[in-house]
């Protein structure tokens, strides 16, 4: 199995948050916004409730808050799809403005 091909500009994106990451010590998780990310269910009851950060960053908060309780990072096997950024940068657009006008929030117990 060969190692995962990023573009470019993933890779210097990756680098510069790796180095932030790094400066606020939590540089012990290798691709922090890999979408997979596993928790036990008391390892989830104590973290969720901790956030209180509403962006994209959210998961920077949460992986700091789980190194005090020795979370282990797991490789998984990747595959990048091709134009995804510019779909990703639009969906956040569109997730933002849905929010904000209030058409998307938290539903009702």
């Amino acid at each position: 199995m060969s190692a995962l091909q990023h573009s470019p500009l993933r890779n210097f994106l990756m680098y510069a948050l790796h180095v932030l990451l790094c400066i606020v010590d939590i540089s012990h998780i290798k691709d922090m916004q890999c979408g997979f990310k596993l928790f036990s269910c008391p390892a989830a009851c104590l973290l969720f409730p901790a956030l209180h950060i509403p962006t994209w960053m959210f998961d920077v908060k949460l992986l700091l808050i789980a190194r005090a309780l020795s979370v282990i990072e797991v490789p998984v096997a990747w595959t990048e799809v091709p134009g995804r950024l510019a779909r990703d940068a639009r969906d956040l657009c569109i997730l933002r403005a849905n929010w904000a006008l209030g058409r998307w929030g938290i539903p009702a117990y």
